[in-house]
């Protein structure tokens, strides 16, 4: 058996149905999320944003990925400065993958607070300009990329390579940590912050609001709690497996000869190919997970379907 058999075979299979499945989720999302019942909720504008890359990161990264890994098809780099250009442009979306949610999980921990200052925080206008933030942030951080990425030719056309073994293994490093280990650590902390929080959350007295308006503003934050502590969850299941075969890679590089026997390489190069297809997922469940865990989710999902229904009915009369 070729030992890249597995592999290409998940390539060729498992992308077609989270692209599918990824696309329509998050397409529903972005028109939720613009509705007037949710866009006046600063986790909603960090979910809207999150959807909005996740359809980036479908059409810069994951689909350019597959036409590479499951076809050879390799778009056109037969030049350095496109190639410079679309590893920079295609990490982005990638490399915001897991901030979106931990931005939500702390405006969670935020709205949820006892300290009245602390829930001012948590609010529209510095929902967006965390969500501008984190994007000027990441790119000051990606900014690296270009200068190592070269376009090489191939068999099947040109790509983009990296030429230096010392900036792979940072690179490899960098990545494990910015992309996936730290914003896994984040969304730990501030999901057990806010767990403490949920407890004391009927405690909350909120300054100049009736009894009414308090009980239906506890009721919707802890439905987007509920919703967001799920999305953790889900998503620290779905990346360990990742930063587990990015910490494995770079403890071999580091302390061994990095010599894999034809075993070793079979198990990890399927592993690898298995975790990120698992990581990938990301991109691709945040709508199914909005609907399983929120009420006022699915209550404007009806709404939405049943006015898109009336629509097109009264058109076709």
């Amino acid at each position: 058996m070729n030992i890249n058999t597995p592999v290409i075979y998940m390539a060729q299979i498992i992308p077609p149905i989270q692209f599918v499945f990824g696309t329509m989720g998050n397409i529903i999302n972005i028109i939720l999320f613009i509705r007037p019942n949710l866009r006046t909720n600063p986790c909603s504008i960090y979910c809207l944003a999150g959807s909005i890359n996740n359809i980036l990161f479908t059409c810069l990264f994951a689909l350019t990925d597959y036409l590479s890994n499951a076809w050879n098809i390799n778009l056109s780099l037969n030049t350095d400065l496109w190639c410079k250009l679309s590893v920079i442009i295609k990490y982005l979306p990638y490399s915001l993958l897991l901030w979106f949610p931990v931005l939500a999980s702390i405006d969670r921990f935020l709205s949820s607070s006892r300290n009245v200052q602390l829930r001012q925080l948590s609010n529209v206008k510095i929902a967006r300009r965390m969500i501008i933030g984190i994007y000027i942030i990441l790119i000051m951080l990606n900014i690296h990329l270009p200068i190592f990425a070269r376009s090489s030719p191939s068999d099947v056309g040109y790509y983009c390579t990296i030429f230096s073994d010392e900036y792979y293994i940072f690179n490899s490093f960098f990545t494990s940590i910015l992309y996936c280990v730290l914003p896994l650590i984040l969304m730990c902390i501030f999901g057990i912050l806010i767990i403490h929080n949920v407890h004391n959350i009927h405690n909350r007295v909120v300054p100049n609001l009736n009894n009414v308006q308090n009980t239906r503003l506890r009721s919707q934050d802890r439905q987007m709690i509920r919703m967001l502590l799920f999305q953790i969850l889900i998503t620290i299941l779905l990346s360990l497996p990742y930063m587990a075969s990015f910490i494995y890679i770079i403890v071999r590089l580091f302390y061994t000869d990095y010599n894999f026997s034809w075993s070793e390489y079979l198990i990890y190069y399927c592993f690898i190919g298995v975790s990120k297809y698992l990581y990938h997922t990301n991109f691709a469940i945040g709508f199914y997970i909005y609907t399983l865990a929120s009420v006022k989710y699915r209550a404007e999902l009806k709404h939405c379907l049943h006015f898109g229904f009336n629509t097109v009915v009264a058109k076709l009369k």
